[in-house]
């Protein structure tokens, strides 16, 4: 590990994906979100669309990932997981809270983009990203190429053609 973790910490319990907490006037669902940690998660306030999203998603810095514990792959898996949920707004371990007209799609696929050109760098390859940001299913249909052609297509020729530039560059 590194000198920023505990390795003698324990928790008291440890929460389940799925696993609902109850109280008085709110229930939060727990949503096993690997990546930053091995045991990371994120709880959904379910009357209030809220998301507290810990370490996952930020507001105004980047969300580290250190080996052995921390995966790369996980954390775009659980970015992906979160793009679906019916969350208005985001409540961050870190920087503020964003709120309502804040496009969320958005702001996770910023940090999807981010995990890709920092998998680029440290493996020393082009990454194509081909993630459409959208709001609701019409605009993925709009952005996706209704009326411009298929952008799904598109990049795929992209990551095609940046396969033939590295085999003519002799890479």
């Amino acid at each position: 590990m590194d000198d920023y973790q505990d390795e003698t910490y324990e928790p008291g319990r440890v929460l389940q994906d799925g696993e609902r907490i109850e109280g008085d006037d709110f229930a939060l669902t727990v949503l096993h979100t690997p990546g930053h940690a091995s045991n990371h998660v994120c709880l959904l306030l379910e009357a209030g669309s809220l998301l507290f999203t810990g370490d996952h998603l930020m507001s105004g810095s980047t969300v580290v990932i250190l080996p052995p514990d921390g995966s790369m792959r996980q954390y775009l898996d659980s970015l992906r997981r979160l793009r679906g949920l019916p969350v208005l707004d985001l409540a961050p371990g870190h920087g503020a809270v964003i709120q309502g007209a804040t496009p969320h799609a958005g702001l996770i696929n910023n940090q999807l983009t981010r995990a890709l050109t920092q998998i680029s760098i440290e493996h020393g390859v082009p990454v194509i990203d081909g993630v459409v940001a959208a709001d609701n299913l019409e605009q993925a249909i709009e952005r996706a190429g209704s009326k411009a052609g298929n952008k799904g297509f598109a990049a795929a020729e992209a990551a095609i053609e940046m396969v033939n530039l590295l085999k003519a560059l002799g890479v």
